[in-house]
């Protein structure tokens, strides 16, 4: 990829983050607008998972084994390839089949695809808060030890 630090049409001459060959600047108004609906849409659903399923954190910790990591590649898997769904959530889904819901599966919900990924970026950043919360209780256990 050829980088060039010039004309830039949203930042001018100076701008680093231009990629010529993309036309395409990082700081430009599309593009942040664009990353912070998706941001916020994915923090949206965090906190859905919270408050409306119950989803809290005590129990997202006793999910030691991968579980939300699964769910999130099977929402993953239904929003890009709809057609595989039903075959990775029987060989992954971690818990009942009653909290599988893709969007995607349904034809008439628009934007079904959308959701599905916002559904799996959201499992992911609890797994990563997750694992973030183990580590650091295994700091300050190994601090008071």
């Amino acid at each position: 990829m050829n980088i060039k630090l010039e004309d830039c049409p949203y930042c001018g001459p100076s701008c680093t983050t231009w990629n010529y060959d993309m036309q395409y600047c990082r700081k430009s108004s599309p593009a942040i607008e664009i990353r912070q609906r998706v941001e916020r849409d994915i923090y949206d659903e965090r906190l859905r998972q919270i408050s409306d399923e119950g989803w809290s954190l005590a129990n997202d910790d006793r999910h030691t084994a991968g579980e939300l990591a699964c769910a999130a590649a099977c929402y993953a898997i239904a929003g890009a390839l709809p057609g595989e769904a039903a075959r990775v959530y029987k060989r992954y889904w971690p818990w009942d089949k009653r909290w599988f819901k893709p969007k995607s599966l349904n034809t008439s919900s628009p934007g079904g695809a959308r959701r599905d990924l916002v559904r799996a970026a959201a499992l992911i950043v609890a797994e990563i808060e997750r694992l973030d919360r183990a580590a650091a209780l295994a700091i300050s256990q190994g601090a008071n030890t």
